[in-house]
């Protein structure tokens, strides 16, 4: 019988680790030492924006945007791509996501429904500063690994 393949997707807003466990006793494996790296965010104004108004002197402000939000949503957005890319390939046939409770939720929200569907636990807990060899510790809840 084939063992069934889990990626471990580690991650918080800077840093994306992929691991894969092929069953029960196998530990966990580097994918080809995948790891990605988020962009730093970008600062595009001090202050929000201001417009005038199209009909008389009055002026109004301009939603700011928030830089660091921003770029969350972008890595988060790259890890999804790279997940996505996996599945299609076959790499993986389930999902652990493990990553702070805010960047949980914004993984969340980037991935695809195909790949959402594959996630079989979350892991609320940034893991990402943990040596591979303390990994399997804090993650023995939701694997036998």
């Amino acid at each position: 019988m084939k063992a069934t393949k889990t990626m471990i997707v580690i991650a918080n807003s800077g840093t994306a680790r992929f691991l894969i466990n092929a069953g029960p006793g196998k530990g966990l494996t580097p994918t080809g030492g995948k790891t990605l790296q988020a962009d730093p965010p970008t600062m595009y104004a001090d202050r929000a924006g201001e417009v005038h108004s199209r009909v008389g002197p009055g002026m109004s402000a301009v939603e700011q945007t928030d830089p660091k939000m921003l770029a969350q949503a972008d890595f988060a957005k790259e890890v999804s791509d790279f997940l996505e890319t996996s599945f299609e390939k076959g790499n993986f046939e389930r999902l652990i996501v493990a990553a702070g409770p805010h960047m949980l939720g914004v993984i969340r929200d980037a991935l695809s429904e195909k790949v959402s569907k594959v996630v079989i636990a979350e892991v609320d807990k940034d893991l990402t500063h943990l040596p591979l060899e303390d990994l399997p510790e804090h993650l023995d809840h939701v694997l036998a690994v």
